[in-house]
């Protein structure tokens, strides 16, 4: 008897303006019942060179590649400024979306993706990856089995090497870009919601310009803070590394303190005696593989950040953010 014949889905790549379009394809081409058909882009030529490596139709419009491919599934990473459109559009063709972060960068594009959601039921996904970080996870299970007792304080620092050369222009542009706060500090107040279970919804973030970087449409620090219950957050992101790009988190509570170091491979727990724990990584699987196993298996796999998630953390920093000028 002849075997039926596995129909894939269909993938196709929205923009490769930012680099997460290679984690969506690497996992995508993991699977036997996903392929990709197509990439379009629609700022500049590098897309031939990427379409030809995945050999793979190009098209310069995103309107046609939807229209012509018709996908079951959308990878959407053109500039953060452009993103919200498509993905609204994605929505309204039911065309399921694993989108690079931020998912937008003004409020009413986010009020319309979150109409599109209610109307549609589209599925839809937005790429913080560090909720699959072994380090990020290893953390969340510290502090959910009440390693550190209660919780106090979440402080942490992003601090990024610019390397400007290698910048595209777009990142340089308020419009375009959207701003570090809506691009960075959105991973680590994404992971202390998501870490302790605390909301702090209540946010006061700020973005300024130092007078450091040359680009006078460019903000190169921000900070955010916010209190829920008397428990602080404490978030900052500067541009200013020399060569590297460090992260620091630390959770710190009643029993003990949650740490991880700039330079450190993984975390460590801090008991009040003073003693050091190393904490042991789990095996994680990336982001976009745990998105396509939710979505396309049948083992009750769940997404790695809800819908609801996603509309709330992005909210929050749109109604909240405010941004200074400070040379």
């Amino acid at each position: 008897m002849e075997k039926t014949r596995k129909v894939k889905k269909k993938l196709v790549i929205l923009g490769i303006d930012h680099g997460h379009y290679k984690k969506i394809i690497e996992a995508a081409k993991k699977r036997d019942d996903l392929e990709l058909t197509a990439i379009a882009h629609e700022t500049d030529n590098s897309a031939m060179r990427v379409a030809k490596e995945y050999n793979v139709r190009l098209y310069d419009s995103y309107e046609k590649c939807l229209a012509q491919e018709k996908p079951d599934i959308a990878g959407i990473a053109m500039f953060n400024g452009a993103r919200g459109e498509w993905v609204v559009e994605c929505l309204k063709q039911k065309v399921a979306i694993i989108a690079d972060k931020p998912i937008c960068t003004n409020l009413a594009d986010l009020t319309k993706i979150e109409d599109a959601l209610k109307k549609y039921q589209t599925p839809l996904s937005m790429m913080l990856t560090c909720r699959c970080d072994p380090r990020f996870v290893a953390i969340r299970g510290k502090i959910r089995d009440g390693a550190i007792g209660d919780v106090l304080s979440v402080d942490a620092v992003r601090y990024y090497a610019l390397n400007r050369s290698t910048r595209p222009d777009w990142m340089f542009s308020e419009k375009s870009y959207g701003g570090p706060g809506l691009d960075i500090l959105i991973h680590d107040y994404d992971l202390a919601r998501w870490i302790t279970g605390i909301e702090w919804n209540e946010l006061n973030m700020h973005e300024i310009r130092t007078g450091k970087c040359d680009d006078k449409d460019f903000n190169d620090v921000a900070f955010l803070n916010s209190l829920d219950k008397n428990r602080v957050l404490n978030l900052k992101m500067l541009w200013h590394s020399p060569k590297m790009h460090w992260d620091r988190f630390t959770i710190y509570g009643t029993e003990g303190v949650v740490e991880l170091p700039l330079t450190a491979k993984q975390p460590v727990l801090i008991n009040n005696k003073g003693e050091v724990e190393d904490i042991m990584l789990p095996e994680t699987k990336p982001f976009a593989e745990q998105f396509f196993d939710a979505l396309l298996s049948n083992n009750e796999a769940e997404m790695p950040i809800s819908e609801k998630e996603i509309i709330e953390v992005c909210k929050n920093i749109f109604l909240n953010g405010s941004f200074d000028r400070i040379i």
